[in-house]
């Protein structure tokens, strides 16, 4: 696109999803003048990789990019182990331990108790 040696991806990825920036903020990321990037951003502009907004700092309207939103189709699937939710303990189901563990704490109470 230009002589700055930066591509789009490297731009994407010093933008931060959501955040508008002027671009002479993203110029300074990268230490180049607004001039050198600026034909890139519009290229990425109308490649629909940034969203033109309109910034406003005092009186002064000024053109700005911000890095669209992942849409959940474009996002990567999740490759989880577990997929389904939580389930209840069931209450009528046989407490292993949970006789003996009474009778171990009976026991304890029983010795510490003052005669």
């Amino acid at each position: 696109m230009t002589d700055h040696g930066l591509s789009t991806d490297d731009i994407l990825a010093r933008l931060r999803t959501g955040h508008p920036y002027e671009a002479s903020q993203i110029a300074y990321k990268f230490g180049l003048p607004t001039a050198s990037l600026r034909a890139t951003l519009e290229a990425m502009l109308q490649a629909g990789q940034l969203k033109g907004v309109m910034l406003q700092k005092g009186p002064r309207i000024y053109q700005g990019y911000v890095r669209p939103e992942l849409t959940p189709e474009a996002a990567e699937p999740l490759n989880t182990s577990v997929a389904e939710p939580r389930s209840a303990p069931d209450l009528k189901a046989n407490l292993t331990g949970y006789d003996l563990e009474i009778r171990i704490r009976a026991e304890l109470c029983m010795l510490t108790r003052a005669r």
